[in-house]
């Protein structure tokens, strides 16, 4: 077999072996792991799926707004995990929220979209939320804890109820005592 007969031979043999090996990593998929977190100077450690949620209340009958009712109910749960609180003096959390409340309602949160509704977040602990202000104090326990709240839409206060798509933001802040 000469020089170049080898050559050729061996050529073609890493030639065939990459492509069965780009034909191999084609069919099996590739994919991405993306890592994120946070670290912060607190008592307990808030859950991913609680810092960042998203509430559907789905589609609401205008004449059931307009005459004075309110969407179903749903559940705002904040999970607190790892919580050591035992340099706490008083061992409780405030929950803060903040949004665009409506000016004459401060327990309504203001939509977008021209609905003329309003969202409330309510809390066993503090009743109605006051966009802005602190709620009452919930004592936390070592582990996990959960605070929890319902949230609905109404008519908004001094709004007109109508037809079409409506969104709202709030963002809450733990103080812990």
């Amino acid at each position: 077999m000469s020089f170049k007969t080898t050559f050729t031979t061996l050529t073609s043999a890493v030639a065939l072996s990459l492509v069965a090996f780009s034909a191999q990593a084609a069919n099996g998929g590739e994919g991405v792991v993306n890592f994120t977190g946070s670290v912060i100077n607190a008592a307990c450690s808030i859950a991913p799926e609680s810092a960042d949620q998203t509430i559907d209340f789905g589609q609401i009958s205008k004449t059931h707004l307009a005459s004075g009712g309110i969407s179903e109910l749903r559940d705002i749960d904040i999970l607190l995990t790892n919580c050591d609180p035992t340099s706490l003096v008083d061992k409780t959390v405030t929950v803060t929220f903040n949004g665009a409340a409506i000016p004459a309602a401060p327990t309504e949160l203001g939509t977008t979209g021209n609905t003329g509704t309003a969202i409330i977040i309510n809390s066993p602990a503090s009743g109605d939320v006051v966009f802005g202000q602190p709620g009452n104090p919930q004592i936390i326990g070592d582990g996990n804890n959960t605070l929890r709240y319902a949230s609905w839409v109404k008519m908004a206060t001094g709004g007109v109820v109508a037809e079409g798509d409506f969104t709202a933001v709030t963002n809450f802040t733990l103080a812990y005592q």
